[in-house]
C-alpha cells in the first residue's frame, strides 16, 4: 500500500473549478438594476463629480490667492 498525496496542481484544479461554478451561480442571482435606475444613479455620480470638482477649485483659487498675498 502507498500512501498517495495529491500534488498542489491536483487539488487546485477542482478548487478553481468550483470557484468559477459559483461564481457563475451567484451572478445568476444578482439583481441586476434596470435602464432608469443605472440613469439615475449614473446621474447623482456626474453631479457629485461636478460639485467635489467645484469644492477643489474653489479651495485651489481660495489657497492661491492666500499664498499670492504673503509673497
Amino acid at each position: 500500500m502507498t500512501d498517495h498525496q495529491p500534488t498542489a496542481d491536483q487539488t487546485a484544479r477542482p478548487r478553481a473549478l468550483a470557484f468559477i461554478s459559483e461564481s457563475a451561480a451567484e451572478l445568476r442571482r444578482v439583481q441586476w438594476p434596470d435602464r432608469t435606475a443605472i440613469i439615475a444613479m449614473s446621474a447623482v455620480v456626474l453631479a457629485f463629480i461636478v460639485a467635489l470638482g467645484a469644492y477643489i477649485g474653489l479651495a485651489d483659487l481660495a489657497a492661491r490667492t492666500v499664498i499670492d498675498a504673503l509673497l
